[in-house]
């Protein structure tokens, strides 16, 4: 009981693009986790086929962790040399909602100088200021689905039939 990764963040990146975003910066997950490398080659495929250069140094490893997403954000905004990004967007909430907090001390106001989408739909991320944009899953659904098929199971000795892909939705905050 999943999401499909790689066609959220497809469909994040797209959103981003479909507001005008061409400089999109991109805070990667550990690339150990599946998850993570699939958001990261879905936000890859939106660049590409929307004819935007894809640039080593809009990308930030982070680690999933709040502290990485400050990182970003003074990497994005501070360090990097050139053009810097118009949107990012957050293989995590967590690293996202570090990447807003961090904003002020760098005098960046969101969503007027820099926009952020998050990944995960974590409720916390309706109270950071701005109230953060996200790619939501729907744990409930997928939860209760995989409580059902688990009951299948032992009540009705019926065997497990695989994986099942839930649709990710994007929440659209203030940011």
């Amino acid at each position: 009981f999943t999401i499909d990764h790689f066609s959220a963040a497809y469909e994040a990146t797209t959103y981003l693009i479909a507001r005008g975003h061409t400089r999109i910066g991109f805070i990667r997950g550990k690339q150990t986790i599946k998850d993570s490398e699939d958001r990261y080659f879905g936000f890859k495929k939106a660049l590409d086929e929307n004819r935007i250069p894809h640039e080593k140094t809009m990308c930030f490893q982070g680690d999933l962790e709040e502290s990485s997403g400050k990182d970003a954000a003074r990497y994005f905004l501070k360090e990097l040399t050139g053009e810097r990004p118009t949107a990012v967007f957050s293989a995590n909430d967590q690293m996202a909602m570090g990447f807003l907090s961090e904003l002020p001390a760098l005098g960046v106001t969101c969503p007027k100088d820099i926009s952020v989408i998050g990944f995960d739909g974590v409720d916390a991320g309706r109270y950071t200021m701005p109230p953060l944009t996200s790619v939501r899953q729907p744990g409930y659904d997928m939860a209760k689905a995989a409580v059902t098929e688990l009951i299948d199971l032992i009540d009705h000795n019926k065997s497990f039939v695989g994986t099942r892909y839930f649709k990710a939705k994007i929440i659209e905050r203030g940011s």
